[in-house]
């Protein structure tokens, strides 16, 4: 525990639990107005804070971090977000660490080689993100 709890410190300090993706979007793209970091996802996010299964908050922070590079790739080319501003560099530049330390917190919650009682709470927590996304991509 002592190790996965180091790594989502990491996480916290180097990674998006500590950086403001808003204002960086915000700079790169001028013509949107202000109230756009008011979005769906704080709403959402208010609802993951308050689960009990620690496991479960693991698993969706393990599915944010472990998708991050290939979704900013796919913003990057429809161009929702702006090539070479300071948003796409930012998180190109760091999303791949951050997929690494979730993938390290995923193999110490749910080893390949048995199967253990956290991992219903994992499983439960990266389909909680999956379903969060697509309600609000299709809001």
């Amino acid at each position: 525990m002592s190790k996965i709890r180091n790594l989502l410190v990491k996480l916290a300090a180097e990674g998006d639990l500590g950086e403001d993706h808003v204002a960086p979007y915000l700079a790169d793209h001028p013509t949107l107005p202000s109230s756009f970091g008011d979005g769906h996802f704080f709403e959402h996010y208010q609802k993951v804070l308050k689960l009990n299964d620690p496991f479960k908050i693991l698993g969706f922070l393990y599915s944010i971090e472990v998708g991050s590079l290939e979704f900013v790739k796919v913003l990057v080319e429809r161009g929702l977000v702006k090539e070479g501003g300071l948003f796409a560099k930012i998180h190109l530049k760091v999303e791949e660490k951050h997929r690494n330390l979730a993938i390290s917190i995923r193999e110490m919650v749910m080893p390949e080689t048995f199967r253990n009682k956290y991992r219903a709470g994992f499983v439960g927590g990266c389909e909680l993100h999956d379903a969060m996304y697509k309600k609000i991509a299709n809001s």
